[in-house]
């Protein structure tokens, strides 16, 4: 049931080179094969990291999450 709650934002995911770390509290890398075969090399997601970092947010990565970090 919650899922079809949030259907339309699943169905949506937002572009990362529109996101600002200003615009978020923190930056969680969640596991999995995305950060290992994708964000690794991302550049936009260097660049949020970059960002977050430089105004002291939170980057909580966990499990294959600390892949993403590489991209910064």
């Amino acid at each position: 049931a919650y899922l079809k709650q949030i259907d339309a934002e699943l169905s949506a995911p937002l572009a990362l080179a529109s996101v600002r770390a200003r615009d978020y509290d923190a930056v969680v890398l969640p596991g999995g094969h995305g950060a290992v075969a994708d964000l690794y090399k991302d550049p936009h997601l260097g660049r949020i990291l970059v960002e977050a970092d430089a105004d002291g947010r939170i980057i909580a990565p966990f499990c294959h999450g600390p892949a993403g970090l590489l991209s910064a």
